[in-house]
C-alpha cells in the first residue's frame, strides 16, 4: 500500500463506539472530489469493558461499516479485539499505515469535514513535503467569528507553533521521530526552556503534557504537538476551516466549541499558502488567545527568562492575598514539574513554621524567594 507523494495520501479514520457521529463523518466523505482517489484505513476500537451496552455499541458501529457500498478507491477495517483506547489506538493506526506510505491523513469519528477537505490536505502534503521544518497540515481552523486574522493578510493559511488533532496529516519521516516515551518527556519538559518553547502554540500545552506524564489524561496530541516543538517545527493551518467538530456526549472539548464550531461552507476549492516559511507574530498571538494564553507569547529570541516568568506570576495572580498559596502550590508542583522549585516548596510544607513564614511574607519577598529558586545556577 504504498504511495508516493504525486498520489493521494492514505486516509486513516478511528471510530469506537460513536455510530451517529460516525454516519456524520462517513456521510461527508462520501461528498469529498477527492475520495474516490483515496485509500480509505478504518481503525475500530474495541468494547472498553464486558458490558452488554459497550458491546453492542462497538458491533452497531462494525455492522454499519461492513454494510457500507464502495465509495473510495478502497477501505480496509481493522477491529480491535481490546480497547486500545484513543491514544494508543491512534498511534498504533498511523504507525501501521506510515510504515508503508510517506504520507497520510487523520480523522475521528467526531469530524465532518469539507468537500475540499483531501484536495486541501493533499495539496498541502505535497507542498511541504520536503520542507522539513514543516510538520503537521491542519484540517481545522478557527470560526472567523472569534478567531481575528490580520485585515492586510492576504493568504487562505498560515503557519502556527500548534497541532490539530482534528483533522490532520503528516509524513512518515516526521511521525517518526514522535517522542511517545513518558519517562523521556518527563526529563523534557523539566527544563524550563523547552517548556517555553512548547508554550508558544498556547500557555495551556505544558499542564497538558504534564498531565498526560501523571495520567490523568489519554493524549497522543500532546505529545506530537511537544515533538514539533521540540524539533522547531511548525504547521501550517487554514483561515477557513475544512473540519468542523461534532459536538455529541463524548466530545472532549467543548470549552472551545466557539472558536471550533465551523461553516464548512466558507472553505475553499483553491488555496493560496504564504510566501515565506514564517510564522506570524500578530496570527501566532491570536492561535495561542484561543486556548486562554493569558501570557505573553514568547516570540522574540533573546527573552529574558527570569523577568518572563516574574510577570508569569504576576499576571497570574499567584501570590495576592485573595488566593490560597498553600493549596494553588501544591497544583503547581503536581502540573507543572518544575524541579528546582518542587525540591524546594517540598522541604516548606515539611517544615510548617517556614511555610506560615513564607506565608506571611509581602508578595515582592515571596517573588524574590520563589525566582532565586527557579533561577539559581
Amino acid at each position: 500500500m504504498s504511495n508516493n507523494i504525486s498520489e493521494n495520501a492514505p486516509l486513516i479514520l478511528f471510530c469506537y463506539n460513536r455510530l451517529e457521529t460516525l454516519k456524520k463523518v462517513i456521510s461527508s466523505l462520501q461528498s469529498d472530489h477527492q475520495i474516490e482517489n483515496t485509500d480509505i484505513f478504518i481503525f475500530s476500537d474495541g468494547p472498553k469493558n464486558e458490558s452488554a451496552l459497550d458491546n453492542s455499541r462497538v458491533e452497531n458501529v462494525r455492522n454499519y461499516l461492513h454494510s457500507l457500498e464502495k465509495f473510495s478507491k478502497s477501505v480496509k477495517i481493522f477491529e480491535h479485539k481490546k480497547n486500545l483506547g484513543l491514544a494508543n489506538s491512534i498511534i498504533y493506526g498511523i504507525n501501521e499505515v506510515s510504515a508503508q506510505n510517506e504520507s497520510f491523513i487523520v480523522l475521528e469519528d467526531d469530524l465532518q469535514v469539507s468537500p475540499y477537505f483531501l484536495t486541501y490536505m493533499n495539496k498541502s502534503l505535497k507542498k511541504y513535503s520536503d520542507e522539513k521544518r514543516v510538520w503537521t497540515v491542519n484540517g481545522m481552523g478557527f470560526n472567523p467569528k472569534s478567531f481575528n486574522v490580520p485585515k492586510d493578510y492576504k493568504y487562505d493559511t498560515y503557519f502556527t507553533y500548534r497541532n490539530s488533532s482534528h483533522g490532520w496529516g503528516s509524513w512518515s519521516d516526521r511521525w517518526n521521530k514522535a517522542i511517545l516515551d513518558t519517562s523521556v518527556l518527563k526529563s523534557e519538559i523539566s527544563e524550563i526552556n523547552n517548556q517555553l518553547n512548547f508554550n508558544k502554540g498556547g500557555a495551556d500545552l505544558t499542564p497538558m503534557l504534564v498531565n498526560q506524564i501523571e495520567g490523568n489524561i489519554d493524549s497522543w496530541s500532546v505529545r506530537w504537538g511537544y515533538t514539533i516543538s521540540k524539533n522547531n517545527g511548525i504547521c501550517i493551518s487554514p483561515i477557513y476551516s475544512y473540519v468542523t467538530l461534532i459536538f455529541d456526549e463524548g466530545t472532549h472539548v467543548k470549552g472551545y466549541v466557539d472558536f471550533l464550531d465551523n461553516n464548512l461552507d466558507l472553505s475553499k476549492s483553491i488555496t493560496t499558502y504564504p510566501e515565506e516559511i514564517e510564522v506570524v507574530v500578530e496570527i501566532a498571538r491570536e492561535a495561542a488567545r484561543v486556548f486562554k494564553d493569558k501570557t505573553p507569547l514568547l516570540l522574540e529570541k533573546n527573552i529574558n527568562q527570569k523577568s518572563y516568568y516574574r510577570k508569569y506570576l504576576k499576571r497570574k495572580s499567584l501570590l495576592e492575598e485573595n488566593n490560597d498559596p498553600k493549596s494553588y502550590y501544591r497544583k503547581y508542583l503536581k502540573r507543572k514539574s518544575l524541579n528546582s522549585t518542587n525540591n524546594y516548596l517540598t522541604k516548606i510544607y515539611r517544615n510548617e513554621n517556614k511555610w506560615i513564614k513564607f506565608l506571611k511574607a509581602p508578595t515582592k519577598e515571596k517573588l524574590k524567594i520563589i525566582n532565586k529558586k527557579l533561577y539559581r545556577k
